[in-house]
């Protein structure tokens, strides 16, 4: 396969399949023999005729042609509003642990006018919630804090926080920072229900005492 041809120069999916196609010099019928998709379907995705199709009939295609995994995701960003098909592409990104993606897709997931905010940003939580990698909750528990700041929602801010806190004070090189960054917690603190507002000065408390020598 060669090298990208570039992400800004596709104005839909379909164009970016056609190009790549084009490049390997293969026809829609090969691509169909080569991907499983049936021919049909890709000469509409192609033409423009569906627009958004779906992740699954892609990822076939992409594999074919080899399309770079964040070159899709970018294109379905630009045209996906269906919080179904997000929460699947928000999934894929995250088992990629590429932290700029994953932002990307859940900030498109809570902007979507197909979903209630408040849903959306419960949702998108108990996701993080449930992940191990370190980096993507990070990633997901501070894109909560910073819409839920621009929209109001402390109860979000208070948990984000406290979720970020609880992750970052494990940083021994940055213990200073993450106690200062702790500390803001307790103007959200009432939001916190009692066994977290316990865990949270308990952790507190055992930071003040680790970096009190130091101080």
């Amino acid at each position: 396969m060669g090298d990208s041809v570039g992400v800004l120069h596709y104005t839909t999916i379909g164009d970016m399949i056609k190009r790549y196609r084009e490049r390997e010099q293969l026809t829609i019928t090969q691509l169909a023999n080569l991907s499983g998709v049936h021919k049909g379907v890709i000469s509409k995705i192609e033409l423009g005729d569906t627009k958004r199709p779906e992740l699954r009939t892609i990822k076939p295609i992409a594999n074919v042609l080899g399309i770079p995994f964040p070159e899709i995701v970018e294109q379905y960003i630009e045209v996906e509003r269906r919080v179904d098909v997000l929460r699947e592409l928000l999934l894929e990104v995250i088992r990629f642990s590429n932290q700029t993606l994953i932002s990307k897709v859940a900030l498109k997931l809570l902007e979507s006018p197909l979903e209630d905010t408040n849903t959306a940003i419960e949702q998108l939580y108990d996701l993080a919630d449930t992940l191990t990698d370190t980096d993507s909750k990070l990633a997901l528990f501070k894109l909560i804090v910073r819409y839920s700041r621009e929209r109001g929602i402390p109860l979000f801010i208070a948990k984000g926080l406290l979720q970020t806190y609880m992750i970052e004070r494990l940083d021994l090189k940055r213990m200073d920072e993450s106690y200062k960054d702790g500390e803001e917690i307790l103007h959200y603190i009432e939001f916190l229900s009692k066994e977290q507002k316990i865990n949270y000065y308990f952790r507190m408390a055992l930071q003040a005492f680790a970096i009190e020598p130091f101080a």
